[in-house]
């Protein structure tokens, strides 16, 4: 049992750590969509 608790605390922290970085891509991509929609614009000849 003492083993499974350990595999589950590790499992969380892990998930834990995946939220955040997918929070952190997240919010690199809101920072830069402006930038991008841009950039498809100028490329598109528009």
């Amino acid at each position: 049992m003492n083993r499974q608790q350990e595999q589950l605390r590790q499992m969380t922290s892990d998930m834990q750590e995946l939220t955040r970085r997918l929070l952190d891509l997240s919010n690199v991509y809101k920072s830069l969509e402006p930038l991008l929609l841009r950039l498809d614009s100028l490329l598109s000849g528009r």
